[in-house]
């Protein structure tokens, strides 16, 4: 089998190596909309069109799973064992596997987040929105990870095109009484929390979502952080983003994960 690097082209997506077996992505906009709509049958149909796009569709088309992360929630789903990974899907924010397989979701600017130990032969995908984040999802997916045979050492993470501080903001009142408790109450720490925002001619907030989730991957020891990529609101030509193409039609990107 082909590896990662002699197979990948990038005429329509982002990617990352994450090493020679697995790769970290992500569509742009001239791919298409990954939005399913809420149908189960368009997701499996866009998580295919995703991985053809990428050449990996034989390769672990038995061994996909569709992360619906519409729940914004702290759940996360680990599969220790390759022989329980089934192509499904699933409603979730966070998803574990060992050898060959893919994640696959849909984020219109949120963080995709991408961890790959290739000693343990653990891959994963976290979905970096902030409702997730501060309901503690990192923890919980940096505990399974672990269980798994996940190392922060050997841990390499990599997050993909997402909206970056200067572009995520808020109205004051909605920040301050919506998004600021529940940062202090994940930090338990009033002065670290207040690092992660700022206000900016005293209109808007702007939230340092990304720099919370490194944060909170160093506190835990994992340091194999790669260097943020594009901001997908302003590089909106290139990526769809929530903030600027959603209307009567939602728009996505289709971020992904793949291990051959």
């Amino acid at each position: 089998m082909a590896t990662i690097k002699e197979t990948v082209s990038e005429e329509i997506f982002y990617s990352f190596q994450m090493d020679d077996k697995s790769i970290a992505g992500m569509t742009y906009k001239n791919a298409g909309n990954f939005y399913p709509d809420g149908s189960n049958g368009k997701a499996f149909e866009l998580a295919k069109k995703a991985l053809e796009i990428t050449c990996f569709y034989s390769a672990v088309s038995d061994k996909l799973i569709i992360m619906r992360a519409e729940k914004h929630g702290d759940e996360v789903i680990c599969f220790p064992d390759n022989s329980m990974l089934k192509t499904t899907q699933l409603f979730c924010d966070g998803v574990i596997y060992r050898g060959t397989g893919a994640v696959i979701f849909f984020p219109g600017g949120c963080p995709g987040i991408s961890f790959r130990d290739t000693q343990a032969n653990l891959s994963g995908m976290l979905h970096g929105g902030w409702k997730p984040i501060t309901k503690g999802i990192v923890k919980k997916f940096l505990n399974e990870w672990q269980i798994a045979g996940g190392k922060p050492e050997n841990t390499k993470i990599k997050f993909l095109p997402s909206i970056c501080e200067k572009c995520l903001t808020y109205e004051s009142e909605y920040f301050y009484s919506v998004v600021a408790p529940e940062i202090r109450t994940l930090l338990n720490d009033k002065k670290i929390a207040d690092k992660f925002h700022y206000n900016r001619d005293n209109k808007k907030i702007h939230f340092l979502l990304n720099f919370l989730v490194v944060y909170l991957l160093e506190k835990s020891g994992y340091n194999g952080i790669s260097a943020f990529p594009e901001c997908t609101c302003d590089k909106h030509q290139k990526y769809w983003c929530y903030r600027h193409d959603d209307g009567k039609e939602k728009r996505r990107n289709a971020a992904f994960i793949i291990t051959i």
